[in-house]
């Protein structure tokens, strides 16, 4: 079989790969089939941890890292992952600040007197 790259040269970028796939198509779409489950897998967790940890906000980071799995492999970049995690550290930040708000620590004083 002779394979000649100026034959999948094209102005759409889509057909130029699926012409550079030719043999290669099944393992491809097994591949990305494997990874939409391992997707699947990987929200179905984090769902099952927020709901037998009774964590409000997991369902909502849930769906959120899932979606930025299915993004990075769809665009095959990686600072979804990124994105994801600042979002989730200040939200961790505005839970823990509001946390310290409402319970203060008790003055030296306070704690001695009982």
């Amino acid at each position: 079989m002779s394979f000649s790259l100026k034959n999948t040269a094209s102005e759409n970028r889509l057909a130029g790969i699926w012409h550079m796939m030719t043999g290669f198509r099944l393992a491809y779409v097994g591949a990305t089939i494997s990874l939409a489950l391992a997707n699947v897998a990987k929200t179905s967790t984090f769902l099952l941890i927020a709901y037998f940890m009774e964590i409000p906000y997991g369902y909502i980071y849930a769906a959120i890292i899932s979606t930025a799995i299915f993004m990075m492999i769809l665009l095959n970049q990686a600072w979804w992952m990124a994105a994801v995690g600042i979002f989730i550290m200040i939200g961790g930040i505005v839970h823990l600040i509001r946390f310290i708000k409402k319970y203060p620590l008790a003055s030296q004083d306070e704690s001695h007197a009982e």
